[in-house]
């Protein structure tokens, strides 16, 4: 009788009741104490933008002392003359050295905190870059994460639990069992989860507007370069969201979405679309108010704008973005690059949000690629792919940068780990095929360093013609 009760409410789209007792169930498993720091947040959100500095710098020195403990960070900072005993002012940070992506690579192992918070979790990454990235976080980072993206969403009327239609990609395990498991975690957290490594052709579109149609999310989340897809697919097909119908908001983030696809998605699913900013190794950094800025989660993470020679951003002028974690004891990261450029603000917003306000002018931005037997496949399978030979153990890639020279023409490059990378590039290429089609040739070369683009990013992915 349970477990027909259950299939009904799956059917029915998963009853409020239902899915608050699965969340809380799960924070408990996790240890995650979401709804007391959620709480915790939304309190901040209000405070004197001195008093939010003030705390958040409180939070650096904790945890700039706590990594010192550390093997890593204890010889890196020896290394560059500093301990953390000498950050005094906010003016001191600059003293300490910044955290690449390679040194992340190369400390891994030497990196991971003495005392975390809770359950500690083993995560992967290649982000933007191409570098695949193995950090550890706990249960209080996660949490804090969590938290700061939902205050955001609370912005706009949404709780944790809303009905959600979701277009991300899913890990390379095409196996039927982790298929099954994946889309059962998605409907106990009331959502609709649509692959978008799989090809992005103008029937899966009318599968995912149909589902669009029917479930009435309250949400809808993705990749920007997939939402932006759907929403021409709809414009083109000449369907619209009934506005009795339509979601609080759309919500992009992990790559751009071209204000030509933000408009037409405002316009097909009568939502306002938001941008929400963070990365896989820190988590949640910003997120999007009705007046269209980006609040700093100062809580969550101490953010800096660097100019090249390090020295700190004027207000409103481009800079590299770096951010230290500061609730993450499993493997905290001091002063870590991320890899994308941005600008801040000193100007209050009047949406009476006290958090500090950035821009995000330079961000990740993703091709969909087309070939000879693939539509619209999302580049971030070649990142997928990079993780997946980090859970399988299979060395040989510590960054890559795929080109796309003619429909079925691409060029891998890949800095190599080890003289013996054959096996790692064969699995690359194999998943390459796999989701863009066998007729594709791959030419494999190995390199000393990658190319920078104009901005001073790299990037994984380019199309050549």
């Amino acid at each position: 009788m349970t477990a027909r009760l259950i299939k009904q409410g799956l059917e029915r789209g998963y009853d409020a009741l239902g899915v608050r007792l699965y969340l809380a169930a799960l924070d408990r498993h996790k240890q995650e104490p979401f709804s007391k720091l959620l709480a915790e947040a939304l309190q901040n959100q209000h405070k004197p933008l001195p008093q939010l500095r003030a705390e958040s710098f409180g939070k650096l020195q904790a945890i700039v002392r706590y990594a010192e403990q550390t093997e890593f960070y204890r010889g890196h900072f020896q290394r560059h003359g500093i301990r953390a005993a000498d950050l005094r002012t906010p003016q001191d940070i600059l003293r300490f050295p910044r955290l690449s992506k390679s040194d992340v690579f190369d400390g891994f192992e030497n990196m991971r905190g003495p005392a975390p918070r809770g359950k500690v979790f083993l995560a992967k990454t290649s982000g933007s870059t191409g570098i695949a990235l193995r950090f550890y976080t706990d249960a209080l980072h996660l949490s804090w994460s969590s938290a700061a993206q939902w205050r955001g969403r609370t912005w706009w009327g949404a709780k944790r639990g809303v009905r959600e239609l979701i277009l991300w990609g899913r890990p390379l395990d095409d196996s039927q069992r982790a298929n099954r498991i994946s889309e059962l975690k998605y409907r106990l957290r009331n959502s609709r989860q649509f692959n978008t490594f799989e090809e992005f052709d103008d029937r899966r579109l009318e599968e995912i507007t149909d589902t669009l149609l029917q479930f009435r999310p309250r949400m809808v989340y993705g990749y920007g370069s997939s939402l932006g897809r759907l929403a021409t697919y709809m414009r083109d097909a000449g369907v619209q969201v009934p506005k009795a119908q339509a979601p609080l908001f759309v919500e992009y983030t992990a790559d751009h979405m071209l204000p030509v696809e933000q408009e037409t998605a405002k316009q097909v699913m009568q939502a306002p679309v938001l941008s929400q900013y963070g990365s896989s190794e820190a988590g949640g950094l910003a997120q999007q108010c009705r007046q269209g800025n980006l609040h700093i989660s100062t809580d969550h993470l101490y953010v800096e704008f660097l100019r090249p020679d390090g020295s700190p951003a004027e207000p409103g002028q481009s800079a590299d973005i770096v951010v230290t974690t500061l609730n993450n004891h499993a493997m905290p990261l001091v002063r870590y690059v991320v890899g994308d450029v941005g600008s801040y603000s000193d100007k209050p917003c009047s949406c009476g949000v006290n958090l500090p306000v950035m821009n995000l002018e330079l961000g990740k931005a993703v091709e969909l690629i087309s070939t000879s037997e693939r539509d619209r496949v999302s580049a971030h399978i070649f990142d997928y792919a990079n993780i997946y030979l980090m859970r399988e153990g299979i060395e040989g890639i510590k960054q890559y940068y795929v080109e796309q020279l003619a429909p079925d023409d691409f060029r891998l490059s890949i800095i190599p780990t080890q003289p013996d990378y054959q096996q790692a590039t064969d699995v690359f290429v194999s998943h390459m095929k796999k989701h863009l089609g066998e007729r594709i040739s791959v030419d494999v070369r190995a390199v000393d360093a990658l190319t920078v683009s104009a901005s001073g990013k790299r990037r994984y992915f380019d199309k050549r013609f």
